[in-house]
């Protein structure tokens, strides 16, 4: 495996401008002013990255960091897993979600309303395309009842269409102060991950391989380089 890849550390490329206006709102956030930030991007695009970069911000020193994913692993069908998640990382890992999904919402407003009267806080939600109806559902009522708050919501999810993200963007629309919409690496961009990536000389062939299998795709690019190297005989 590339020693690139190994060391899970991998420059971050294209994205200074996107890093940039997520600064400015932790800058606006530490001053009193929250509200919402649709991250969105395609699979693969660098939308987890960018919430992970995000909170290494010098910006980022001043405010609460609060993650939550709606990542299915480790759930049960049916429960509210992303409201569940950012319960807990609200409330803390001991305390008792409320019974019904409306009564996790309404515990969240109240635990976040009364921490950022003490130290404003960014809750970062990811994968949030992947998250449960009933979570997708409450989150604006989330976001509305905070709105007036030192609380500022960055929701990364996919742009696809799917009927219930794309009800959630609408919803929001209110709340939002910014959307940013993660662009595809340009070719050199892209070519300069992959040399940072690989940390080896690649032939000129494989590169052009992985940027086509990529298609500016930071993710896809990790994953061309690992099947480059699975197909490469020892």
């Amino acid at each position: 495996r590339p020693e690139g890849i190994a060391s899970g550390n991998l420059m971050l490329v294209g994205r200074d401008p996107d890093l940039a206006r997520l600064a400015a709102h932790l800058t606006g956030l530490a001053a009193g002013r929250g509200g919402t930030v649709l991250l969105l991007g395609d699979a693969g695009i660098g939308k987890s990255r960018l919430l992970v970069e995000a909170e290494a911000l010098p910006a980022a020193e001043t405010v609460t960091v609060i993650h939550a994913t709606a990542a299915s692993a480790g759930t049960t069908e049916g429960e509210p897993r992303l409201l569940a998640r950012l319960f807990t990382a609200c409330a803390g890992a001991n305390a008792i979600p409320p019974p019904t999904v409306e009564g996790i919402a309404a515990r969240i407003v109240e635990v976040l309303a009364a921490r950022s009267a003490e130290r404003p806080i960014a809750v970062l939600l990811d994968d949030v395309h992947r998250a449960d109806p009933a979570s997708l559902a409450l989150l604006p009522h989330l976001a509305d009842r905070l709105a007036h708050r030192p609380v500022l919501f960055v929701v990364a999810i996919r742009p696809e269409a799917d009927d219930a993200p794309d009800a959630l963007r609408h919803t929001l629309a209110p709340m939002l102060v910014d959307t940013i919409r993660l662009e595809p690496l340009a070719d050199e961009e892209s070519r300069r991950l992959i040399d940072a990536a690989a940390g080896e000389p690649l032939s000129e062939e494989s590169r052009a391989l992985i940027l086509a299998y990529a298609k500016g795709r930071p993710g896809r690019i990790i994953r061309g380089l690992l099947k480059a190297v699975t197909a490469s005989p020892p």
